[in-house]
């Protein structure tokens, strides 16, 4: 009974730690539509010369923490919770000189108001990084799914709550507290879930083409998604959409329905055929988003054109789950740093949205049919490295990673149980112990007595000679590093 009501409680703690990573989110993704398109922070006439510059800033911004992470990528996680506060403190005074930037006379309005810009979304693109990397860390694929899904509905519907019914003064103060919520709402996740977090024994990439396909794959999403957008704004499919959703005053049924494509979508792609690879689930995913907003297109002189721009958005808001399954699925897979992984994403977003403005736009080659043409190039591309890289796997191909690599972790644990000559009984604990799991569990699981299960854990740090789970733990990962 003990057993049964630690496990109970540690799947609630989990789960309160879920809903409360997803409101963070949901936050943040709430900050940067709010400093991102909401007039209200911009004096009236200034608009479009602010507009225009402030997308580069906000792309630099992303570059510079892109470059961070890429030249301090093994540094950062042993300060990963002092960087947190710094860069909710940074993206809270720089929103607050934004503001104020306008109602001084001492600076350059304009130049000061870039500055902040650039200053918070780098950390603003730090904060949310930590958010997923901890997505791809501690939580199931399942749970990381509809965490993200249900935050970017929530995103969708308090921004635009918050455009249409909240003042501008108001609007002014949420995004100078908003970056603190934020991150008191991770400190208060991490909290809940850190101590019941248990070890992935999955077996990683740490060679060859198959963990680089997996890199250009993100590569290349990313890529293909930044010019989505960009063609969401004008040109074809931007005849669809309309302003941005954080500007339009929609109606109650048109957010649901943005609300209901996002999760339908979600459920269709990623939940129904689950038994597929993450990986081969983001390319269906990738080209579901291609294919609706195609149809939408084509469907442009329909009558209810608020209900075709609701839809484009949301399928547009569902493209962003895509992209960041496919990075969580790369940093589970390939043994280099999570942080190295975000820097590469990171870098080829804010490249793809520089190169778009500087270069394709004023050489006038950014017609629809043009982008359009390269976005499935890029989806081709994708697919061919996807197919590429699994005919040098040794794992089942088209299956679930967890699925797949179910039997790579049981030859390693048989490896590992021969070579200090652990019995079979030893080994099912060794099993277990290596997921976490408490002496009392042990006993719940197995059925065996506290005094033998004791016995047996004692048998087995002798063999392994360790003294502690932690050191049976790195004991189990140096050897499996050595074997792969």
């Amino acid at each position: 009974m003990a057993g049964m009501k630690d496990s109970s409680t540690t799947s609630s703690r989990r789960l309160i730690a879920a809903v409360v990573f997803t409101l963070g989110l949901a936050l943040a993704g709430l900050w940067t539509n709010t400093v991102g398109y909401s007039v209200n922070l911009v004096p009236s006439g200034l608009e479009d010369i602010v507009g225009v510059a402030s997308a580069d800033a906000f792309r630099l911004g992303r570059l510079l923490t892109a470059v961070l992470f890429l030249v301090f990528a093994r540094r950062i996680p042993k300060i990963q919770q002092i960087l947190v506060s710094m860069a909710a403190v940074l993206m809270s005074v720089a929103s607050a000189t934004l503001i104020i930037a306008f109602h001084q006379s001492l600076m350059d309005s304009t130049m000061l108001a870039l500055g902040a810009v650039f200053v918070a979304i780098a950390s603003y693109s730090f904060l949310v990084w930590v958010f997923y990397r901890h997505f791809a860390k501690h939580f199931p694929t399942n749970w990381s799914i509809w965490c993200i899904c249900a935050s970017l509905v929530l995103e969708v519907l308090l921004s635009a709550i918050v455009s249409m019914l909240v003042p501008s003064e108001v609007q002014m103060l949420l995004v100078v507290v908003t970056p603190i919520l934020v991150t008191a709402l991770y400190y208060i996740a991490c909290a809940l879930d850190r101590p019941y977090t248990e070890p992935r024994l999955t077996q990683r990439i740490s060679a060859g083409f198959e963990k680089y396909a997996l890199l250009a794959q993100v590569v290349l999403i990313t890529v293909a998604l930044v010019f989505i957008q960009a063609l969401s704004a004008s040109g074809t499919w931007g005849e669809t959409r309309g302003a941005t959703i954080g500007m339009e005053p929609l109606s109650w049924p048109l957010l649901l329905l943005i609300a209901a494509v996002i999760v339908a979508l979600t459920l269709l792609v990623f939940i129904l055929p689950r038994r597929l690879s993450l990986s081969l689930r983001c390319i269906i995913g990738f080209t579901a988003t291609l294919a609706g907003l195609q149809i939408l297109a084509l469907a442009n002189d329909l009558t209810a054109p608020l209900s075709v721009q609701a839809l484009t958005v949301g399928i547009e808001q569902f493209s962003h789950l895509v992209r960041w399954m496919m990075i969580i699925e790369c940093v589970r897979l390939i043994s280099i740093s999570s942080y190295r992984v975000a820097g590469v994403a990171h870098a080829a977003s804010a490249l793809a949205a520089l190169l778009w403005m500087h270069v394709l736009e004023p050489l006038a080659i950014t017609s629809s049919i043009f982008v359009m043409i390269l976005v499935y190039l890029l989806l081709l591309a994708v697919v061919f490295i996807f197919i590429w890289g699994y005919t040098h796997r040794q794992l089942t191909p088209w299956l679930d990673t967890d699925t797949a690599q179910a039997a790579a972790t049981q030859a390693a644990l048989s490896g590992f149980a021969q070579r200090f000559d652990l019995s079979a009984r030893e080994r099912e604990i060794l099993a277990l112990l290596l997921q976490g799991q408490k002496r009392v569990q042990i006993e719940q699981t197995t059925g065996l007595s506290e005094g033998t299960v004791k016995t047996h854990i004692s048998n087995i740090y002798r063999k392994l000679d360790v003294h502690s789970k932690h050191e049976m733990h790195q004991l189990y990962l140096a050897c499996s590093e050595k074997e792969l």
